[in-house]
């Protein structure tokens, strides 16, 4: 088994909100007291954001030929030929284990992209 993880920087911020939210303008800016911005994106601090970037990585590895575990909403497996995939998440981190090497390094390849 070849093994290997990742740490996706900013993940919070890749995710795409589901609802409309609104926030005042961060001190310094000279928005004026009385504007109010709507956000178009994630952030950190949002109650949402671990939600939001889930779905995210979640659809990007189902594109990939991945299914979602029955025994772990956060386990991933592909199985092709006799080779497997795993993944783990823990919210932007994760764990990479394969049977072989070559696919390992692929899904490496692929996730940078």
């Amino acid at each position: 088994m070849h093994l290997a993880q990742f740490d996706i920087s900013t993940a919070f911020l890749y995710g795409e909100l589901e609802e409309t939210i609104y926030m005042m303008p961060l001190s310094g800016c000279n928005a004026g007291t009385d504007r109010i911005c709507q956000l178009k994106r994630s952030l950190y601090g949002l109650k949402q954001a671990a939600r939001c970037w889930n779905k995210r990585i979640g659809s990007f590895l189902i594109e990939l030929g991945f299914s979602v575990s029955e025994a772990d909403p956060y386990l991933y497996v592909r199985s092709e030929h006799g080779r497997e995939l795993f993944i783990v998440l823990y919210m932007d981190v994760g764990l990479v284990a394969a049977t072989n090497h070559t696919d390992l390094e692929f899904f490496c390849r692929q996730l940078k992209t």
